[in-house]
């Protein structure tokens, strides 16, 4: 007759297996839930990106059609019709031009430089002493 000790044995070997799969088999399905709510978030991330590209676009559109608005506006012709239809200036047909006497202008002229205070020398360098000098046109 069989002892009683190797059937409990066997019996906890079997048992020892199912726990073992089972244990395996609730990790794989935790790995693949996993991997599917990783799926999904990034599904939800792709449309947003796409939403976020097609306003993008829109906005590209929309720039490009006030430009375009803008040129026309601003272009030479409009301006003249618009000043000469509306505000009834006309162009003067004499042109005058002005010019300085020679005894009024300056032998030489004198660029300044403004005074922004003491500089405060670089590595024991001072770049002011470099310009100490008034700039001169002849120069």
């Amino acid at each position: 007759m069989p002892s009683p000790v190797g059937n409990r044995k066997r019996m906890q070997r079997k048992g020892r297996a199912h726990s073992a799969f089972a244990a395996v088999a609730v990790f794989i399905g935790v790995l693949v839930m996993g991997l599917g709510g990783l799926r999904i978030y990034n599904m939800s991330l792709e449309q947003r990106l796409t939403r976020l590209n097609e306003t993008i676009e829109n906005y590209q559109e929309l720039e490009l059609d006030l430009r375009n608005k803008l040129a026309s506006l601003l272009s030479p012709s409009r301006v003249y019709s618009v000043a000469s239809a509306k505000m009834g200036m006309v162009a003067d047909g004499g042109v005058a031009v002005v010019t300085v006497p020679p005894l009024a202008r300056p032998t030489h002229s004198v660029a300044l430089r403004p005074d922004s205070g003491p500089k405060a020398p670089v590595a024991g360098f001072s770049l002011a002493g470099l310009f100490e000098k008034e700039a001169h046109a002849q120069d």
